[in-house]
């Protein structure tokens, strides 16, 4: 199964090369949060062609925290793989378009910390699905201002974040400096 999963991931590379650019030019920093949930409907959309399950922990001022999980419907324990999606930059800083791409590198806001691992995460999620992996349910929490010192005035979206994760057997980071 494993040579599969790899196998499969080589499939979708390309595929999810373009989700990378397309989700880094959706410019989000952490204090406009119509732009940070714009990022999070982008992902909202993959997970409904999935038939994943769709949370949300709204946020009046903030970019809405979302909750996407893979095989919502089995009963052991789950994994649980986590990134943000606010970035650090006022929109258009980098240009028209913010991401540039050659053949070997892309560059711009958010392509490493964190929409990347971001979407690493959703490409191996995919990958998993795609081979028919039904073992636990993978979540995938979308933070919507870290970049800002998430949880220090506001609590709620970290304490969501740690209700979800109460019991899952392995925790991913997916920052990706």
């Amino acid at each position: 199964m494993v040579k599969h999963i790899f196998d499969e991931i080589e499939r979708l590379n390309s595929t999810y090369i373009d989700i990378w650019e397309d989700v880094c030019n959706i410019e989000s920093p952490s204090n406009d949060k119509a732009s940070v949930d714009r990022v999070g409907a982008y992902f909202c959309e993959l997970a409904k062609k999935r038939n994943w399950k769709i949370e949300f922990f709204r946020q009046e001022h903030f970019g809405d925290v979302v909750c996407i999980t893979m095989n919502s419907e089995s009963t052991n324990q789950p994994i649980a793989l986590s990134g943000h999606m606010d970035t650090v930059h006022p929109i258009g800083y980098f240009g028209t378009p913010a991401v540039k791409r050659d053949d070997v590198k892309i560059y711009g806001p958010g392509v490493m910390d964190c929409k990347g691992g971001i979407v690493a995460g959703f490409l191996a999620m995919d990958a998993l699905y795609n081979c028919g992996f039904k073992n636990r349910p993978v979540m995938m929490l979308l933070q919507s201002n870290e970049e800002i010192g998430s949880g220090l005035k506001n609590k709620a979206p970290i304490e969501y974040i740690c209700q979800k994760v109460k019991d899952v057997v392995a925790f991913l980071n997916l920052e990706g400096h």
